[in-house]
């Protein structure tokens, strides 16, 4: 039981760790997406914060939403 809440918590590290580079690795690029689009650096910034928002409502939603779907 031990060895498989230890494989557990390393899933759940690595989910984190992914979810946060995902998110905070786009600030280190956002001139450089902004100069892309050419958009001004704070409309691109409001772009990240709106997914991280959508990401935020929608990791714990959308599997209750969908627990209920039969998946055979």
């Amino acid at each position: 039981m031990a060895k498989q809440n230890n494989l557990l918590i390393f899933i759940l590290i690595i989910g984190v760790f992914g979810i946060i580079n995902t998110e905070m690795g786009v600030i280190g690029i956002l001139p450089s997406i902004a100069d892309h689009f050419h958009v001004s650096v704070s409309k691109a910034g409001w772009l990240v914060s709106l997914f991280a928002l959508v990401v935020a409502v929608s990791g714990p939603t959308m599997p209750l939403l969908f627990s209920g779907i039969n998946r055979m």
